[in-house]
């Protein structure tokens, strides 16, 4: 287990600040389907599963930095597909760590 715990942050976008201490090393968009173009899964049950996996696989990713909420997760519904409606569960998330310091 690591000293460092994962921090849950709904803050905006602080990259582009200089004096800010931490550096943005990854930025995902969690939920979506690999495999379709659109992203969507054929059941809200994939959905859901699918985001718990895949933030899963992030949060392990995170461990011992901090991980930043850029969109909170929602279940998206769209219904303009043939054979019915298809789901998502996305969220955008970022992962950072504490900068380096330089010898000065």
């Amino acid at each position: 287990m690591s000293e460092h715990p994962i921090a849950f942050n709904f803050a905006a976008a602080l990259a582009g600040e200089t004096d800010h201490p931490l550096v943005y090393t990854d930025n995902r968009l969690v939920g979506a389907n690999p495999d379709q173009l659109d992203g969507y899964w054929d059941t809200k049950e994939e959905a859901f599963v699918n985001f718990a996996v895949q933030f899963s696989e992030m949060a392990h990713t995170a461990q011992g930095h901090h991980l930043f909420v850029r969109r909170a997760p929602e279940l998206v519904q769209a219904n303009q597909f043939e054979g019915g409606t298809k789901w998502r569960m996305i969220g955008r998330f970022s992962i950072a760590k504490l900068k380096e310091k330089n010898g000065g």
